[in-house]
């Protein structure tokens, strides 16, 4: 089956959180998608944790795990941009959870659009109750369907590059 969504997460030193973040991946995931996890010379048991804990779904390929001296998180994102087969590439960080719907509603927007940059809003917490609270942070205030070139200024003016905001398709990394 083809491969949809390549999920990139740069990992540092994240044994803390880095199984929840996984664990709300897995549960909106199906074999249309991988996720792939670049550790980033970590110093504490974090490749480790996720080695042992997730070997099945590295074994099946659903996850990809690689390691690395440490280059920092531009470097890491950019080594599974290079072994990503998705057609399309989202970041999530290492203290990062999706919610439910999460992968339902990329791939809806993939098979009726099939647009360049699919873009969506965040929510800030400390706590999963502060979920419940706290407004959603969006770049633009209306939504639809948008040319790349209309809206890329915006997003750079605004300085609002949080790259787990968004799923670009893949063609877009290639020189």
């Amino acid at each position: 089956m083809n491969i949809i969504l390549s999920i990139v997460i740069p990992m540092y030193n994240a044994e803390s959180f880095i199984l929840e973040s996984i664990e709300s991946l897995l549960l909106e995931i199906d074999n249309r998608v991988e996720i792939i996890i670049v550790d980033d010379g970590s110093i504490d048991s974090s490749f480790e944790l996720v080695n042992s804990k997730y070997i099945k779904f590295i074994n099946e390929g659903i996850i990809k795990l690689v390691s690395q001296v440490n280059a920092g998180v531009s470097a890491a994102r950019n080594r599974a941009i290079n072994i990503a087969l998705g057609d399309y590439i989202t970041f999530v960080d290492a203290d990062d959870f999706v919610l439910p719907g999460y992968f339902k509603a990329i791939d809806s927007i993939i098979n009726d659009y099939s647009p360049d940059i699919i873009e969506f809003g965040c929510k800030k917490f400390k706590d999963k109750n502060d979920l419940l609270v706290n407004k959603p942070i969006f770049t633009h205030d209306n939504f639809g369907l948008f040319t790349t070139s209309n809206i890329i200024d915006d997003i750079f003016c605004k300085s609002i590059f949080y790259p787990p905001l968004r799923v670009i398709k893949k063609e877009l990394f290639i020189d």
